[in-house]
């Protein structure tokens, strides 16, 4: 299944009376990565795992005249990285050279393009990803890399990732 982790900052509000909301189970089948494409380099690539950090740092903004001393909350700086776990280069694409990427700061484009759940597809796209992180791991006997990217910004500076729901 595919999970989405939340950390949430808020000025208090006092809470106030109200009707609970009536609950209404959805029928649809949870998101699970599989039945998708995922691209990395322009490379079909098998990995078991993808996680996105979009390492927000989140500052509240003093303000004596706010009720509580806090007016909002901001983003200063954001730090994306994405952690996956491609199969190595014996078993995965022929000639791709991981090391020869990471060695060179190569930015690659990433696309994780996840199966319609409800008619819904949500695309993942980093257009610049660059390794990080690049170390030997094993997968129940299948030689993989451990791989950790950061999300570098493209010409536009604001396309780091997007992330689409269609």
């Amino acid at each position: 299944r595919c999970f989405a982790r939340f950390t949430m900052s808020g000025v208090w509000n006092a809470p106030v009376d109200a009707a609970m909301p009536t609950y209404a189970p959805g029928s649809d089948v949870p998101m699970k990565l599989a039945d998708g494409t995922f691209t990395l380099a322009g490379e079909s690539i098998k990995v078991s795992r993808f996680s996105l950090d979009m390492g927000c740092n989140v500052v509240a903004r003093a303000d004596p005249d706010a009720a509580g001393g806090i007016t909002y909350f901001a983003i200063t700086d954001i730090d994306p990285v994405i952690t996956i776990d491609p199969e190595a280069d014996l078993i995965g694409p022929p000639g791709y050279d991981y090391h020869g990427a990471w060695l060179a700061g190569t930015e690659v484009a990433l696309s994780l393009a996840l199966g319609a759940v409800a008619e819904q597809t949500i695309t993942i796209a980093a257009p610049k990803l660059q390794y990080r992180e690049l170390t030997g791991g094993d997968r129940d006997g299948i030689a993989i890399y451990n791989l950790t990217g950061q999300c570098n910004n493209d010409s536009e500076g604001d396309d780091a990732v997007t992330i689409t729901v269609s």
